[in-house]
């Protein structure tokens, strides 16, 4: 298809090889094309990833730490570790009074 369109002068031949190389890691990545993954920059799903970083910590109370520790054992959840999660949930149970999950 590329070579088409290079051969009826709508496109140069190196950006047709671009072209084909794009299309190609978009087939067998199975991510959406972009005529510039060709030149190794991640697709917009991946390149857009936030990155994780925690917050400055000035001030807090006994809500603010049971919601961050809730918020770990969901994380450790839906990592999959479960068993670190339960232990996380033992440990604030016994070491913190009135400890409760934050939904």
């Amino acid at each position: 298809m590329f070579d088409s369109l290079v051969e009826a002068g709508y496109i140069g031949k190196s950006a047709g090889v671009n072209y084909q190389t794009s299309f190609w890691i978009a087939f067998t990545e199975a991510v959406p094309f972009q005529r510039d993954l060709y030149n190794g920059r991640k697709p917009a799903s991946e390149a857009k990833e936030p990155k994780a970083k925690a917050g400055k910590i000035e001030s807090t109370d006994r809500k603010a730490l049971d919601a961050t520790l809730s918020k770990a054992i969901k994380q450790a959840r839906l990592l999959g570790l479960t068993e670190f999660a339960a232990d996380i949930v033992d440990l604030c149970l016994e070491a913190l009074d009135d400890f409760k999950e934050v939904e």
